[in-house]
């Protein structure tokens, strides 16, 4: 669950420029631009972190995560192994390597092509020869 995000309000002052009396009144100081352009901060808190709930977006995407977190996070070895394998080298089935309308399941470091009737091969690319 995401937690709301305090607003923030930036007034704009727009002026033809620095005037002869006071040539430095456009800047602001350091302590005053730090008060209102501060950005909070979303990663974990370190309290009591172990008691909260996995959070993907907290645990894997903002940091890096590992296997044991996105278990907890999933809390199912088949729900965590589909993303796992996704999450550690990619999407091996992104390219559509499997031909003629064969069906492609990824896993960790490679894929395997199920293919229709009539074809064989890696990606399904070898058609059966018909006699007739």
């Amino acid at each position: 669950m995401l937690k709301p995000q305090t607003p923030i309000h930036l007034s704009v002052i727009l002026s033809d420029g620095p005037t002869r009396s006071s040539p430095n009144n456009v800047l602001l100081s350091e302590k005053t631009a730090d008060s209102f352009l501060k950005r909070h901060k979303r990663e974990n808190t370190g309290r009591f972190e172990e008691f909260l709930p996995g959070n993907l977006e907290r645990e894997c995407i903002e940091e890096k995560c590992n296997l044991e977190e996105a278990r907890e996070i999933f809390e199912n070895d088949e729900k965590t192994m589909a993303f796992w394998s996704r999450y550690v080298d990619g999407n091996q089935c992104a390219s559509s390597p499997c031909l003629n309308q064969g069906s492609c399941k990824d896993h960790l470091g490679y894929y395997i092509c199920t293919c229709v009737s009539g074809f064989t091969g890696t990606n399904c690319e070898i058609g059966e020869c018909i006699f007739l």
